[in-house]
């Protein structure tokens, strides 16, 4: 149980330092520069940079919702 609780708090620290440094790079990114054109992958479809932060904003939840998922059924 101690260990359990040992790698728990390794990952969370781990995660919120991930989260930390996106939050500092996010920060970084000028508000000028968010609906400027943007081509996406080797077919270059349009987007915009704000489109760019966003679609790695969910698809960064959609990855987490793969950690939780067998999580709790690990847990039930």
């Amino acid at each position: 149980m101690a260990a359990e609780r040992t790698i728990q708090r390794i990952v969370l620290k781990r995660f919120r330092a991930g989260l930390e440094g996106t939050i500092d790079y996010l920060r970084t990114v000028p508000a000028d520069s968010l609906l400027l054109p943007r081509e996406v992958g080797r077919k270059g479809l349009p987007s915009k940079t704000l489109g760019l932060v966003f679609h790695a904003a969910e698809h960064s939840s959609w990855h987490a919702g793969q950690i939780v998922t067998p999580t709790r059924v690990v847990q039930a």
